[in-house]
């Protein structure tokens, strides 16, 4: 801040090649997926917002206009991943405290996308993101002028859950918007899967 070189000298002082990006390092995972899919059932829509993206010169973050390191980690945990379109739109950042009005539009249009989806909640790695997508949902379903009942996972919790780890340790019980609903919707997925792969198996029994 003290010093302000513009963007072009910032790019001169970094390597070129892409920076690591530990947190969401997904090959691990994506060569060698759970076999269990701990997550399977669970709609997501994946949305990694403007701060891993841009400008994209220096933040040097998987494809700036369509990312999927987070789609293949959740894909990895079994999760569906929706195609959804607004994933590098903005939420409107910081202008939640000092616009609010312009972060509940920008919010509604990507709680309004995924809900058309059929997401049964989105995942961010941003903790604005989730904060302004969970916080101000009820400002969001104004200016929507629809309920909006999304729930926001961080990526990390999603983790964590599929390695079933303590709801209370992972701060579920914290956020705003209850989680249950996706769960429950995961819950119901994967007991249809196993009712249907059990028929399967009746069925193919010699008579």
């Amino acid at each position: 801040l003290v010093e302000d070189v513009g963007p072009e000298e910032l790019a001169s002082r970094l390597p070129n090649k892409p920076l690591p990006n530990k947190p969401l390092e997904d090959k691990p995972l994506a060569d060698k997926p759970l076999e269990d899919k701990p997550l399977a059932g669970l709609k997501l829509a994946p949305y990694y917002g403007c701060i891993m993206n841009r400008p994209p010169e220096l933040m040097r973050f998987d494809d700036h206009e369509h990312p999927m390191a987070m789609d293949r980690l959740m894909q990895a945990l079994g999760a569906e991943v929706l195609p959804f379109p607004l994933k590098v739109e903005c939420c409107g950042a910081s202008f939640g405290v000092a616009r609010k009005d312009i972060t509940a539009r920008l919010s509604a249009k990507l709680l309004e996308t995924a809900q058309d989806l059929g997401a049964h909640a989105m995942v961010t790695a941003c903790p604005l993101c989730q904060m302004n997508l969970d916080l101000r949902q009820g400002q969001a379903s104004t200016a929507a002028g629809r309920k909006f009942r999304m729930p926001i996972f961080y990526y990390t919790q999603l983790i964590a859950v599929a390695l079933r780890l303590p709801q209370d340790a992972i701060g579920l019980s914290k956020l705003c918007v209850s989680p249950n609903s996706a769960f429950e919707a995961m819950r119901k997925a994967q007991t249809l899967a196993l009712e249907r792969s059990r028929a399967a198996s009746e069925k193919a029994k010699p008579a």
